[in-house]
């Protein structure tokens, strides 16, 4: 127990030495995972929302519902896909965040796959 101050103090001041090297954080890419569930996220908030591959999936993905919700003949209601399209939005949030980027990715694409068949097949 006499030990430990020491070791907190020269801890402490270990901690704040400006020229102390401080870990640097990994590069995450599109294919990088966490190699356990304790890890820290991936990504940040920043992150997730300023990826292309985030705007360009989900806005598509939300321009093929709002077609699809916009044509009468088309068997799509406002009401029902909308909430769909946001738990799609969350699984790519979540995905992208703690798992991979390209996760999320797949949900996307289904659902403007979907989307486009009822337009075009209507």
């Amino acid at each position: 127990m006499k030990y430990l101050l020491p070791l907190l103090l020269i801890g402490a001041a270990a901690a704040q030495m400006p020229d102390a090297p401080q870990p640097q954080p990994k590069p995450v890419h599109v294919y990088t995972f966490r190699k356990s569930w304790q890890d820290p996220p991936l990504r940040t908030n920043r992150q997730v929302f300023r990826s292309k591959l985030f705007w360009i999936s989900e806005g598509t993905s939300f321009a093929a519902v709002a077609i699809a919700c916009s044509r009468k003949n088309s068997g799509e209601q406002w009401h029902s896909e909308l909430p769909a399209w946001g738990a799609q939005v969350g699984f790519y949030y979540i995905g992208s965040r703690f798992l991979d980027e390209l996760y999320g990715i797949g949900g996307a694409a289904y659902q403007t796959s979907h989307y486009v068949h009822s337009i075009v097949s209507h």
